[in-house]
């Protein structure tokens, strides 16, 4: 069975240096916004350090007068630990422009950086989404697929490396600085995720109210949360708690305690070989997004469940993995609790506390073997067990089917023994 995230090498890069290319946005207006333009120059000088050239880019007089002007809009204020960003480094931009038009319907605004490289603003009708560009020369003679990266908030920069630093993660590239108060720098977690770290207040956060197009989500795929959990805790001040639901799973939440992300632990049979941040996309219809990544020459290559609901994760043309969702799925994925005394009887479980009761008083051990076979559909449906700790499929799919198969061998074997049994009794009688 091949590994579900086996092409997944660009988000962590052990044992290499990671160059950090690709981070900007901007506006797919004719004239560039002062943010636009910042963004420009944020990801220039991400291309200037991966060359070791790292230099300082300070915008020009009209770009630093246009953000001045930027009135200050509350409603997208930056909190520390939120996801800005993300945008693809693409082995083939022509081809992953048009790929991606055509699933999430946007359209490209070409800006040209200074150095006379272009970078490929990405839009839907709802605003900016996200951003593309040509795969820097060093990731291209490494053979790396192409791949999405997203950045977080921080209040400072150079705060978060020195963080990172002493949490045991690696500083990659930066900080890099620009005018004002505003920086950049890649980071790699203990283990070799790798995350961008955005001091300033040119970008936007990833907002609620999943917009299809738009980056609605990110979760953390790794082998032991328990290794990074303190890292991340530190530089961004996130909570980390584990899921009450979900085996494997854990809630990332920010300073106002909104749950903005997950980390899934996965083994190296489903992960591959490799520890990543992935970024979801929402879309209207995951039927169709389906169909239009098959069709045009993408890959649908596992469909899964996190904390946000159904998710699917699929490649592009030029191997850049990426989740899809439907828009609103995160909304709905959990109703609230009833109120206490309020809730619908479980009927289910008090028949199966009554077997137990009968099974044991009588001793009816073919008893036994029904609660076996109720315990094991749920199982098959949800690839999710529990045998003194919760098991999943997905992280754990070895021990998920030995558990399986147990609960299926006891259940024939004391139906048959049991009621074998009273036939012989009843034919010798």
């Amino acid at each position: 069975m091949r590994p579900r995230f086996a092409h997944f090498p660009v988000f962590s890069l052990p044992n290499r240096e990671c160059s950090g290319d690709g981070f900007a946005a901007g506006c797919p207006h004719r004239h560039p916004s002062g943010a636009a333009t910042f963004r420009l120059y944020l990801r220039t000088a991400i291309k200037a350090a991966i060359q070791t050239r790292v230099r300082e880019f300070t915008p020009n007089g009209l770009c630093r007068k246009s953000l001045q002007k930027r009135a200050p809009n509350r409603a997208f204020d930056i909190a520390k630990g939120d996801f800005v960003w993300c945008d693809l480094s693409a082995f083939r931009v022509s081809e992953a422009k048009a790929f991606y038009a055509r699933l999430f319907g946007w359209t490209c605004h070409r800006l040209t950086q200074p150095d006379g490289s272009p970078y490929d603003l990405a839009s839907s009708p709802a605003g900016e989404a996200a951003a593309d560009f040509e795969m820097p020369e060093t990731f291209q003679k490494m053979g790396l697929p192409s791949f999405w990266m997203p950045y977080v908030a921080v209040d400072s920069a150079d705060a978060a490396c020195e963080q990172a630093r002493g949490a045991g993660g690696k500083v990659e590239v930066g900080p890099v600085p620009f005018s004002g108060d505003q920086s950049i720098a890649l980071i790699r977690d203990p283990i070799g995720a790798g995350i961008t770290a955005y001091q300033g207040t040119g970008l936007t956060p990833r907002l609620g109210g999943a917009k299809p197009g738009h980056m609605v989500w990110n979760a953390l795929y790794v082998s032991d949360a328990g290794a990074v959990k303190n890292f991340y805790e530190a530089i961004f001040d996130w909570q980390v708690s584990k899921d009450p639901v979900l085996p494997g799973a854990f809630r990332i939440h920010n300073a106002r305690g909104d749950t903005i992300a997950e980390i899934q632990e996965l083994s190296d049979e489903v992960r591959g070989p490799f520890q990543f941040w992935g970024v979801q996309f929402a879309v209207s219809d995951v039927s169709k997004a389906r169909a239009d990544i098959v069709g045009n020459s993408g890959e649908i290559v596992y469909e899964d469940r996190s904390l946000t609901g159904p998710t699917t994760l699929a490649k592009d043309p030029d191997g850049a993995a990426f989740f899809i969702r439907e828009a609103g799925a995160q909304e709905r994925q959990r109703p609230a609790d009833p109120p206490s005394g309020h809730a619908a009887p479980k009927w289910k479980t008090i028949l199966g506390l009554l077997l137990i009761f009968v099974a044991v008083l009588f001793e009816q051990n073919w008893m036994w073997g029904v609660l076996f076979i109720l315990w094991t559909i749920p199982a098959l449906r949800s690839g999710e067990t529990f045998f003194v700790e919760p098991i999943s499929r997905r992280a754990n799919p070895v021990l998920f089917w030995l558990i399986v198969a147990t609960w299926i061998g006891l259940s024939v074997y004391l139906v048959v023994a049991d009621l074998g049994g009273m036939v012989t009794s009843t034919i010798s009688g």
